[in-house]
């Protein structure tokens, strides 16, 4: 006779939650990466690299690394923004992680005002651009 293999099922409502361990684990190596990233980018500058290849891997780095930022900060309230509402908006990551970490954005940036519900600084917008646009 041959045995048919039964599957452990996990019903539909159970999920699986990471330790606290596990989340400072999963934000350390997002913010790692990041650090790669721009790594690499300042080498290939450094090494006459195409420029938007360049412009890329510091993007992906930045995104990355303050994405890290924040699911170091509080992982339960960040995690779940990650993909949909921040997806790679660069600018939107910048304004919540400088709003998460108040103190250090008030005294780097001077003032910061609050716009349609983002603490930002008030030309973060332009001067992204500038950097990576203009």
């Amino acid at each position: 006779m041959r045995r048919s293999k039964q599957l452990a099922l996990i019903p539909a409502a159970a999920t699986l939650k990471p330790t606290p361990a596990a989340k400072r684990m999963m934000a350390e190596q997002l913010y790692v990466r990041g650090r790669h990233f721009i790594a690499a980018a300042i080498l290939l500058h450094q090494h006459d690299g195409d420029e938007n290849v360049v412009v890329h891997l510091l993007c992906q780095g930045l995104e990355l690394l303050l994405k890290g930022l924040l699911l170091a900060r509080n992982f339960d309230k960040y995690q779940p923004r990650l993909k949909g509402q921040y997806g790679h908006r660069l600018t939107r990551l910048v304004c919540d992680t400088l709003a998460e970490f108040k103190s250090f954005a008030t005294s780097a940036y001077g003032g910061v005002t609050k716009s349609r519900g983002v603490v930002c600084d008030e030309h973060l917008s332009l001067r992204l651009d500038a950097a990576f646009f203009g």
